[in-house]
């Protein structure tokens, strides 16, 4: 779903959540869009939220 609602490949999803793509800011900006929620949310560690 994350494929059809960004535009991305599942293959550059993928290589993302491993680790072996870094991300422009225009991608994550596009991939929250994709989500729903802030591109903040994309890049704030998962112990650093909410405080």
């Amino acid at each position: 779903e994350v494929e059809a609602r960004s535009g991305f490949s599942q293959q550059y999803l993928s290589d993302l959540e491993r680790g072996k793509r870094n991300p422009t800011v225009i991608t994550v900006y596009e991939l929250a869009e994709a989500l729903g929620v802030s591109y903040l949310d994309l890049l704030t560690p998962l112990g650093k939220r909410d405080r």
